[in-house]
């Protein structure tokens, strides 16, 4: 495996730095915690705002946000289900629990 160039180094340095520091900026940890609420159109105006601000600027959550997506898609696919659709053998508690973590 290669080892980071310095600019590549600095490159990543200054865009953590600008993340971190900058009003309206999510980090890529904040992304993480978004995607969810993004992709179910659960986010405002303005979360919105700054989780595309930070697309726009971040190619590692566009890759993550793409291959997200992709892995909802073959999980409908393989499993046959449509969106809502739970498999019965899936306990209620842990549904209501996936329920209440994302309100």
């Amino acid at each position: 495996m290669k080892s980071e160039s310095v600019l590549q180094r600095t490159v990543r340095w200054l865009k953590g730095q600008m993340l971190t520091h900058m009003p309206g900026m999510l980090t890529c940890r904040q992304f993480e915690d978004f995607i969810l609420a993004y992709l179910d159109g659960e986010l405002t105006r303005k979360q919105v705002a700054m989780f595309e601000m930070h697309l726009l600027v971040c190619r590692e959550c566009r890759d993550y946000l793409a291959s997200y997506k992709r892995t909802v898609e073959i999980n409908k696919v393989v499993l046959g289900l449509p969106d809502d659709a739970v498999p019965d053998e899936v306990p209620a508690d842990l549904i209501a629990a996936i329920l209440k973590s994302k309100q």
